[in-house]
């Protein structure tokens, strides 16, 4: 086996060097092709990626894990499958400091994450996301693979733009179900944790938890994030330039969920203070002079905000007076 290890790495380096000629390239690339059809692959590139400390193999064996699970799922055993419940949440909470600041390992280890849990949360996987909440206080490492894994949820199984099918939007609602059973409101409180633990220590971890809430404000109840706790939160997020295109992401998100009309004219009323947008477009437009390469993120993400406030409500009002003509 440790042979087989030490070839199979050698090979990977091998794909990865576009350096190295193109007839070796294409023998190691039916190397590693023959590994993905064995029958023990999943075993073999989850040992793998233990043994080697390369990127580029770490990331090859994360990627076949993700190909096995889209295309061969079905055959897999059950102890196979088990298994990788284990070893992804092992990963995932206890072994982070083996991906840190390796952005594009963290992705990919979310991804296959999130697969996992669109083929077998809740039936076969009943605590995916609660294992990592119980775990969060290990530390920042941890905290980046939750949100993460948040994100790829998301962008895997929630958003309609990856539905291809009624299937796949039953999976969405399956998911989603289960969620909210289960625990959404302790993910949201997760988020409050993390925006006031660490807005001054970690900024881009507060920018990725705006990030993972505003993927997930448009489908929750609406009371586990516009209340007396985060609302404060968010506007004293606002007047920091570091976090407004995120802020406003989110508040916008909450601004556009489908509401009756009523519900909605009071949602933004309480959500929305108007002096302190007045004030963010005003600071960042006053004097201005719209150049070519200059970042107008800020700008665009709070006009974007008043533009769905002023929308939704007049919507809601149309609405209304077609309600009482």
């Amino acid at each position: 086996m440790a042979e087989g290890l030490r070839e199979a790495e050698e090979a990977i380096g091998v794909i990865f060097n576009p350096a190295i000629a193109l007839a070796t390239r294409t023998a190691a690339q039916s190397k590693c092709d023959s590994i993905k059809e064995a029958p023990n692959a999943l075993a073999f590139v989850c040992q793998l990626f233990e043994g080697s400390s390369v990127a580029e193999v770490r990331f090859w064996c994360l990627q076949t894990i993700e190909e096995l699970l889209n295309h061969k799922y079905e055959i897999l055993q059950e102890a196979e499958r088990s298994g990788l419940r284990h070893w992804l949440t092992s990963l995932a909470c206890q072994a982070t400091s083996v991906i840190r600041g390796q952005v594009f390992l963290q992705n990919k280890l979310a991804q296959v994450y999130a697969i996992l849990i669109r083929h077998e949360y809740p039936e076969q996987w009943q605590a995916p996301l609660t294992s990592l909440l119980c775990n969060l206080q290990n530390g920042e490492d941890v905290i980046t693979m939750f949100l993460r894994i948040l994100r790829a949820v998301d962008a895997e199984i929630i958003n309609p733009e990856c539905h291809r099918s009624p299937a796949d939007s039953a999976v969405a609602m399956r998911v989603k179900d289960a969620l909210r059973e289960q625990c959404m409101g302790e993910i949201a409180s997760s988020w409050y944790v993390i925006l006031h633990e660490f807005h001054v220590t970690n900024p881009s971890l507060v920018k990725e938890c705006l990030v993972s809430m505003a993927a997930f404000i448009n489908w929750i109840d609406v009371q586990l994030v516009l209340n007396d706790k985060f609302v404060p939160a968010f506007y004293s997020l606002l007047d920091q330039d570091a976090f407004v295109q995120e802020v406003a992401t989110c508040l916008t998100e909450s601004v556009l969920k489908k509401m009756e009309p009523r519900p909605k004219i009071s949602l933004i009323r309480n959500l929305i203070h108007q002096p302190t947008l007045e004030a963010g477009l005003s600071r960042r437009t006053k004097g201005r002079t719209c150049s070519p390469g200059d970042d107008m993120s800020d700008l665009v993400a709070l006009a974007t905000l008043t533009s769905a406030v002023c929308r939704e409500l007049l919507v809601s009002a149309d609405k209304l007076k077609n309600e009482n003509p």
